[in-house]
């Protein structure tokens, strides 16, 4: 496949975007009079100092759109299901999340062997638009909003609201799959801090999310109108500005506006001078997708495993083997009402999960290349150390605080543990971001950049849906027995 004319570089080789090494840079000779010097940069040697800028920040604030809705849903999943004690839509909602994102980016590689012109714009309209439409439609279901309708039938709200998360969710999906495959190949076509700037916003919009939950958790009601109008206005507006902000960048970067046309040669459009049928070319565009995928996935099997392994430690353990809360507490008079010390620990952990999770990505900036093999040892250490620890750790705790929830010596222990998890989605999510940005960089390098950001997703869908399933098994056993 052709791939524009911009390269990027570090110390000692330089790269084209095709992803392939082309040579030791020491090696090249260049005639001064025929040719432009190629510099090592920090950025885009192709782009000015000011458009670097600009389109560095702009890949920052698109990775901030990837998945900022994902956390809001679950933040209104705990919302609804602790008044009824019946939190498990919570559990189940990033399933959904990650099978419409996996199904949605199958379908996109599948695509892009069809038609030599991948519609890069179109999807960038669709995926940004798209989000800000669905943040007018999920504002009744932001936490602070929810509160509002306190005072219709509970048991109807759930409802009605649990479907209503339930499609957002697999929409969310839909779209952050597009903005994913399309903004991380333009992310990493321009350089590679570029990409990791993506992957730093990829990791922001989460903490974002998380942030608004946690602070209406701590809220009192004296400035929750204060809170709820801060909200509303920042969430319809800062997306606005994002989207103005990226047709900007479109209008006034030729560079940039450049990457988003981009004519790409099909090697079946004809067989033997003769144009295949819609039947024949539609089984060789499956078949050349699926070997494409393979050969990363071979190719890249260090990366690309360490990237499904640390997919599956996260889901599995967070959140819900990070929380050692019950869900409900038997008040005095027998009435099952919801259990502060659930919401509250549940938002802190997520909170701190993604906040670190931030860090983690951005520490990925360090001049600190690990190999792919440190990599590999890191996630399955990390999965190994993390899965037996917290599993045994509140799997057993949360036995003995079901049973004996109003016993000071327990609730005392209940705390402690609650700190231990809170350390532990700490480490977890430094690590995540760490890993992963470093695996998905290691992948796009190596790859062509599009089929390497088709790949990173389906391995993350993938290994986020096994990791939840297990989760989900492991809750409903204890919570059976």
């Amino acid at each position: 496949m052709l791939q524009p004319s911009t390269y990027y570089s570090d110390s000692n080789y330089i790269y084209s975007t095709d992803g392939l090494q082309l040579t030791n840079a020491s090696e090249i000779s260049i005639d001064s009079s025929i040719q432009r010097p190629i510099k090592h940069s920090f950025l885009n040697p192709d782009l000015s100092k000011k458009h670097n800028t600009l389109t560095f920040i702009l890949c920052f604030l698109l990775g901030v759109c990837y998945n900022f809705h994902g956390n809001i849903t679950a933040g209104a999943s705990i919302e609804i299901g602790t008044k009824l004690g019946e939190v498990s839509l919570f559990y189940y909602l990033p399933n959904l999340f990650y099978l419409s994102n996996g199904t949605t980016i199958a379908f996109l590689v599948f695509l892009s062997f069809v038609t030599p012109k991948y519609p890069y714009f179109s999807f960038s309209c669709i995926s940004l638009i798209g989000q800000y439409v669905l943040t007018f439609v999920m504002i009744p279901l932001f936490p602070p909003v929810m509160k509002l309708f306190n005072h219709l039938d509970q048991n109807t709200m759930h409802t009605v609201q649990s479907i209503a998360i339930s499609v957002l969710s697999l929409i969310n999906g839909c779209l952050s799959a597009i903005n994913f495959s399309t903004f991380i190949y333009i992310s990493s076509t321009l350089s590679p801090q570029h990409l990791i700037a993506y992957m730093v916003g990829s990791s922001g919009g989460p903490f974002l999310a998380s942030l608004i939950n946690l602070i209406d958790t701590t809220s009192t009601e004296s400035n929750k109108w204060v809170y709820l109008i801060i909200v509303c206005v920042g969430i319809l507006i800062a997306p606005l500005i994002i989207i103005v902000y990226f047709f900007f960048c479109y209008k006034t970067i030729p560079h940039f506006h450049s990457l988003f046309h981009i004519t790409e040669e099909t090697s079946f459009l004809s067989i033997n001078n003769r144009i295949p049928s819609r039947l024949r070319r539609l089984f060789l565009s499956t078949k050349a997708s699926l070997l494409e995928i393979k050969n990363v996935v071979v190719t890249l099997k260090y990366s690309a495993l360490s990237l499904l392994l640390v997919s599956i430690c996260s889901s599995y353990i967070y959140p819900g083997i990070l929380n050692n809360f019950s869900v409900t507490t038997v008040t005095y008079d027998g009435r099952v009402v919801d259990n502060p010390h659930y919401t509250y620990h549940l938002n802190l952990v997520t909170f701190v999960f993604t906040a670190f999770d931030l860090i983690g990505s951005i520490l990925t900036f360090l001049p600190i290349e690990p190999s792919k093999k440190s990599l590999l040892g890191s996630s399955i250490t990390r999965l190994t150390i993390f899965t037996l620890f917290c599993s045994v750790i509140n799997i057993g705790n949360l036995f003995v605080i079901n049973n004996n929830e109003n016993d000071p010596l327990i609730q005392s222990t209940g705390y402690f543990f609650g700190f231990i998890n809170i350390v532990c989605a700490l480490l977890l999510g430094i690590t995540q971001g760490y890993l992963v940005t470093h695996s998905i960089l290691k992948i796009s390098k190596h790859v062509e950049e599009k089929v390497g950001t088709n790949v990173t997703l389906i391995i993350i869908s993938l290994g986020s849906i096994i990791g939840t399933t297990i989760q989900i098994m492991v809750l409903s056993i204890c919570s059976a027995l």
